[in-house]
């Protein structure tokens, strides 16, 4: 048994054990998460969590079932151990994942060729000067189901050398721009309250940082509290979107800087996961009328050339006596 087999299955019978003190059935605790922030958990998967053959992904949900089964938070030790699971998952996933592309025939150069290529007159993703946050592991899904593979690129990047690094940063990016995914653009007249559950929204805009993390390699757990997990939010027409930050998928160290700014501008791309009640948001100094919770899946900063419907504004509209046309007055193309 492997090191990493070994963590999980520890990591399996303390749930499992959790479980059996509780009285708890799978079937009861799958019923319990149907309408929580987390979703529906099924019952296989609840098998594979407390048996040690999968670690749940998303530490939410992990801190989720400890807490639905026990009635508190996961201890210190019990966290230190999922850590430690999730950790050696994500590594042996890459290293697979690296095997797995150099056993193959085709070179590095090769496997590049196979993403999508063609003219792409106007890409929907504005070209990035600088990327500070892929969630890989979810774009990888995404792309897949819009016909993309994407298996040959390493899907983590902690660890990674530097150049292999900006290889796949990169190879996604340009695999993103010749995908049809196609997501709402939230210019100046985007009404915000018309966001719907699963919707991808392209935004480029001033926003906020909370709780970021001093380092990516030794940021803390999550622990579901956005009092103390880092998040990136922003508010239009009274309209807020918050958007919870796992550490692990920030590109570089200097990117750091920026989540600890404060007010920063961001482009970006994110999935909408539902709404929130704004009224149980404490982390928020003043609630907008309307939350959202999204999931980031790329945030980075771009030069504005690819973008302008998304940093324009409009002061007022006027009427041109020259040319007998109605024309915007004020600040064009202009960041806030």
């Amino acid at each position: 048994m492997s090191e990493t087999d070994s963590v999980k299955k520890r990591l399996g019978e303390e749930l499992s054990q959790l479980r059996i003190a509780g009285g708890w059935t799978f079937d009861t605790i799958s019923r319990r998460s149907i309408g929580s922030r987390i979703g529906k958990i099924s019952t296989s998967t609840l098998g594979d969590w407390c048996t040690g053959r999968v670690v749940p992904a998303d530490p939410l949900k992990f801190q989720w079932l400890v807490s639905t089964m026990t009635g508190k938070p996961p201890t210190p030790e019990l966290t230190r151990l999922y850590d430690m699971a999730r950790q050696q998952a994500h590594t042996n996933r890459g290293r697979r994942q690296t095997i797995r592309a150099a056993k193959r025939p085709e070179t590095a150069a090769s496997a590049r060729s196979q993403l999508p290529t063609g003219p792409s007159p106007q890409p929907w993703l504005p070209k990035l000067a600088a990327l500070h946050y892929a969630k890989l592991d979810r774009l990888t899904l995404l792309l897949a189901e819009h016909g993309i593979d994407v298996s040959a690129i390493p899907n983590q990047l902690v660890g990674l050398p530097m150049l292999e690094q900006a290889y796949a940063e990169t190879a996604f990016l340009q695999a993103l721009r010749r995908s049809d995914l196609s997501p709402r653009r939230l210019t100046s007249g985007f009404q915000m309250r018309s966001l719907r559950e699963s919707e991808l929204v392209l935004f480029d805009r001033k926003v906020h940082t909370r709780n970021g993390p001093a380092a990516r390699e030794f940021a803390p757990p999550l622990t579901g509290d956005l009092n103390v997990d880092p998040f990136v939010w922003f508010q239009k027409d009274r309209v807020g979107v918050i958007m919870p930050i796992d550490p692990q998928f920030i590109s570089t160290s200097t990117a750091i800087a920026d989540f600890r700014a404060g007010t920063v501008r961001m482009a970006g791309l994110f999935l909408v996961k539902g709404r929130e009640n704004p009224r149980t948001a404490p982390y928020l100094r003043k609630a907008p009328q309307v939350l959202y919770r999204a999931m980031p899946l790329i945030l980075g900063i771009t030069d504005g050339t690819q973008s302008s419907d998304l940093i324009s504004t409009t002061v007022f509209t006027g009427y041109d006596l020259k040319t007998e046309e109605l024309v915007r007055c004020g600040p064009w193309n202009v960041p806030k």
